[in-house]
């Protein structure tokens, strides 16, 4: 075994037939022709549908050293299964966000995420919320099913909306979903400025990638702030009361990253008072239960959880487990790795 090899000893053999595990039961036959099987240079990889919600049935001619869980895996016990396989030695995530597999699977576990997959679409969606936030579309929405037509050419509603053009956009989070929404908005002709964990140099969409200890002094200078970091112990309610106190009196807040990143408490007293707006992606909790104020705040505009969902998502999906499958084949290192197994 090359020291590329992602997979380790399992049971006494290195070589020989592992098996992955698929959630969609259409993608074995689409990953293998039909056989249920790929032979690369290393070893013979049984693809096989499971989808969690049992206990997995261990074969020893083919332990299971790989598996793909359902995309929404967030409940606390959705993944109890899948983390008490012992030949289990990597997850290959659905989703660009892996921190619902990071707490729940044992460190022995790799995990991979979906990079490639979701920018464009996720970007596509944070624009359009930005949008709808800006011009306060979600209320002239409800006038429409209302059957109202409401003349809102007054000074009041003028003072409420902006233009895009004429906005300075704060990009929380600057990895691939983030540039991709940058360049979006700067193609709108917004000034965009970025944070990340560090600080660095701008590029041709951003005037400068600013390190998370200057948020503070950003927030006041920003109308539109797009939450696309990952969660992480330091990001974890990086946006609560305090940072909603120092945006602009009527900016926006926009979080398609996750819920937690954001205080839904804190987010539910600014929208409510009128001082802040909010276009959401993602809440805490997720799913939001039924009669929970944050559905019926004024102010903000929500969707569950969707951003990245297009009619071409699972085909970018399926290329992407398609290459990893080869590469588990044939012995060599997986890409998108987000946490070696230990």
């Amino acid at each position: 075994m090359s020291e590329s090899d992602p997979v380790q000893q399992t049971d006494g053999e290195s070589t020989g037939t592992v098996t992955l595990t698929v959630p969609n039961p259409d993608w074995v036959a689409e990953l293998t022709g039909g056989s249920g099987e790929l032979t690369g240079a290393a070893r013979t990889v049984r693809v096989a549908h499971w989808d969690g919600s049992t206990p997995w049935v261990h074969d020893p001619a083919a332990p299971l050293v790989a598996a793909i869980p359902q995309q929404f895996s967030m409940a606390p016990d959705a993944l109890a299964e899948l983390a008490a396989v012992p030949t289990l030695r990597w997850v290959w995530a659905l989703s660009a966000g892996t921190d619902h597999l990071t707490k729940r699977l044992p460190e022995g576990v790799g995990i991979c995420n979906a990079k490639g997959v979701h920018e464009e679409s996720t970007a596509d969606h944070a624009l359009a919320l930005t949008l709808i936030g800006l011009r306060s579309l979600e209320t002239l929405r409800d006038a429409q099913v209302a059957g109202v037509w409401e003349n809102r050419v007054t000074p009041a509603w003028q003072a409420r909306n902006r233009s895009l053009h004429e906005s300075r956009v704060l990009v929380v989070g600057y990895g691939a979903i983030g540039q991709a929404i940058a360049r979006r908005v700067h193609a709108c002709g917004a000034r965009v400025t970025a944070v990340a964990t560090t600080d660095r140099p701008g590029d041709e969409y951003v005037e400068a990638v600013h390190s998370r200890a200057d948020l503070h002094a950003l927030l006041p200078e920003h109308h539109v702030v797009i939450l696309i970091t990952p969660l992480t112990p330091e990001t974890k309610g990086l946006i609560g009361a305090e940072e909603m106190a120092l945006m602009p009196e009527g900016g926006l807040l926009v979080n398609v990253a996750r819920g937690a990143v954001v205080d839904t408490d804190a987010l539910v007293e600014a929208c409510g008072s009128g001082r802040i707006r909010a276009a959401v992606d993602v809440t805490a909790p997720e799913p939001l239960p039924e009669g929970h104020p944050l559905f019926s705040t004024p102010g903000v505009f929500l969707t569950p959880h969707l951003a990245g969902i297009t009619a071409e998502m699972a085909d970018r999906q399926l290329r992407l487990v398609r290459a990893q499958l080869q590469r588990l084949a044939d012995g060599q290192a997986f890409v998108n790795v987000v946490r070696e197994p230990q």
